[in-house]
């Protein structure tokens, strides 16, 4: 499959709908950038307790209602764009493990990349807490 190309607009997209989040108080522990292979696409991710404890469709409606408010937001941040997990996700896990007990990933672009045994094939990470 060929893979859609990263591009400074979707990193700077990714920022502000993480400022937005945080201004609206969207307890966010983890934001980036996935790519995933199976469905040959990025996938802005957002991993909360809100997912948990409020369901995974008022966290969609919340994340896509400030994606809006982001210049080219509809299309950057499209339905199947976006993936809101719970903050206790193997992947999230797996990625917060190796930034607590490394280099700090915020701010870094994976490219293949084995972490906790979870292979990384691309991503760009904003934050892990």
């Amino acid at each position: 499959m060929v893979k859609r190309e990263f591009t400074t607009e979707m990193i700077a997209a990714g920022r502000m709908l993480l400022e937005l989040l945080d201004r609206h108080k969207f307890r966010t522990c983890a934001a980036f950038w996935f790519y995933f292979d199976e469905s040959a696409r990025w996938r802005f991710v957002v991993a909360s307790p809100e997912v948990r404890t409020r369901g995974s469709i008022a966290a969609y409606r919340k994340i896509n209602a400030l994606a809006r408010k982001i210049p080219g937001g509809d299309e950057i941040f499209g339905p199947s764009n976006v993936t809101a997990l719970e903050d206790n996700n193997r992947l999230v896990v797996a990625l917060r493990r190796a930034n607590s007990t490394g280099p700090k990933l915020a701010g870094r672009r994976l490219t293949g990349e084995a972490i906790n045994g979870t292979m990384i094939d691309d991503a760009y990470i904003y934050r892990l807490t």
